[in-house]
């Protein structure tokens, strides 16, 4: 690859012409000057005598650099430091919509919730190495504060009154890449000359740990106790918290691959579960039904009544999809902390702090690890193309306990009894004093079911 030159004259075209600029190092910063066009007397000779003088005023510490020139913005003239951050941002992001996925998308729309508040009125060439740790510092003196006012009982709340989340070091890390993105087309447009937002000392230092996961049979086995016992008590609205979380641990399905998963999609001849919506080419694949998992979803089939195969197989409690923010507060979060009452009452480990969906997904694969799959089908079922990429982020080491390994085997196989309570939808059908509407309701198409069921019980806790 041809290197960037430095220190020399460069050509580059100009409508029917040719501009001729120096690049040169400053003051521990490339610099990128202007001359002007051959119209306006500038030759390549020229320049280079440009150049030399230049120089030698660099080295004497004599070249003071010429003030931001003026520029047209967005139709209008912006004097002083020249365009506002904030203007320019949006535009960026706005015209690089139609290119890009819509979860890509909404991640820039994120990443400028909290850069706009600081940057939003920065002229683009005030932004330097100094803004962009001050910003750093800021994000951690917020997070900080959000912890602290979560301790005491009075978080930070959005417009809808729930709490907001301290932003994490590795969040905060992602805002900064998206800063220096944005600012790559302000030195593109020569609005500056070099990215302040570069380089590995404007982020946090994170310490490289294991994602969390769910690490033995043990705790395997507790979180799907729980998740059955929700799903039997009849103060929950929710009855499917079993088989999400059978889904999540053993299919490691993302997120938004479970929430559009229809019935059609699930084989139960072939034991297959076919994954036709996913972020990557590679994420369209077809992942194998445990044993465990099979008997799950059938109950939940059989729980649903008349689904046809496009119907959600999980929706909320008016039929629509599932979103991320609902499976992990509605659903697992719940069961989570049933788990750890289980855990506690039977003697074991308790569980590792910051279990999320994805983490389910982490456990799936060490399960496969742990009953002996190899990488290359473990890749498969995850949804990557490298299975280097898929030993180094999720080959967790599972509890290694005497007979470990037996203990996870039998758990995929189904043949350990987890998430054996009886559902609502199995006690009630048992139930001769049950009432036959209630009983025929469960029958019904999922709209009817919905209605029914959310007449019949208490407000979810």
């Amino acid at each position: 690859m041809r290197e960037r030159c430095e220190n020399n004259v460069v050509e580059r075209p100009c409508g029917h012409s040719k501009v001729f600029a120096l690049r040169f190092r400053a003051y521990g910063r490339r610099r990128y000057l202007t001359l002007g066009m051959p119209e306006d007397g500038w030759t390549r000779g020229r320049g280079e005598e440009e150049m030399d003088a230049v120089r030698a005023e660099v080295d004497r510490g004599s070249w003071v650099p010429p003030p931001p020139r003026r520029r047209a913005w967005g139709g209008d003239r912006i004097g002083g430091d020249g365009a506002p951050f904030g203007s320019f941002a949006r535009k960026q992001v706005r015209q690089r919509r139609a290119e890009v996925r819509p979860a890509t998308f909404a991640y820039w729309e994120w990443a400028m919730t909290h850069l706009l508040p600081f940057f939003a009125d920065w002229p683009l060439p005030r932004i330097d190495a100094w803004a962009v740790d001050a910003y750093r510092l800021h994000k951690l003196e917020e997070a900080e504060d959000g912890r602290r006012r979560l301790a005491e009982g009075r978080p930070r709340t959005d417009v809808l009154g729930r709490p907001l989340r301290p932003l994490a070091v590795s969040s905060i890390n992602k805002t900064i890449e998206v800063l220096r993105w944005l600012l790559s087309f302000a030195v593109e447009y020569g609005w500056i000359d070099d990215n302040p937002a570069a380089g590995k000392r404007r982020r946090i230092k994170v310490e490289n740990s294991p994602a969390p996961h769910l690490e033995s049979a043990g705790q395997v086995t507790a979180v799907l106790d729980a998740a059955a016992e929700l799903d039997a008590d009849p103060g929950w609205q929710i009855e499917d918290r079993l088989a999400v979380v059978a889904t999540l641990v053993f299919a490691g399905l993302r997120v938004h691959e479970l929430a559009a998963l229809r019935f059609g999609d699930l084989d139960f001849e072939t034991s297959l579960i076919h994954v036709r919506h996913s972020k990557t080419p590679a994420g369209i694949r077809e992942v194998r039904m445990l044993p465990a998992l099979r008997s799950h979803l059938l109950r939940h089939r059989a729980r649903c009544g008349k689904a046809s195969a496009a119907d959600l197989v999980f929706r909320t409690l008016r039929g629509g999809p599932r979103t991320k923010d609902n499976i992990r507060l509605r659903v697992l979060k719940p069961v989570l902390a049933r788990a750890a009452a289980l855990l506690e009452q039977r003697g074991q480990a308790s569980l590792p702090s910051g279990i999320t969906p994805h983490s389910l997904r982490h456990t799936f694969a060490s399960l496969l690890f742990a009953i002996g799959e190899g990488p290359v089908s473990v890749m498969r079922m995850l949804g990557h193309t490298d299975p280097a990429f898929t030993l180094r982020v999720y080959a967790h080491t599972m509890s290694r306990e005497p007979g470990e390994r037996e203990r996870l085997r039998a758990l995929a196989n189904g043949n350990e009894a987890v998430g054996s309570a009886p559902t609502r939808f199995e006690r009630d059908r048992r139930n001769p004093a049950c009432g036959a509407e209630w009983v025929a309701s469960l029958f019904e198409p999922p709209s009817a079911c919905v209605d029914s069921r959310r007449s019949s019980v208490r407000n979810g806790r």
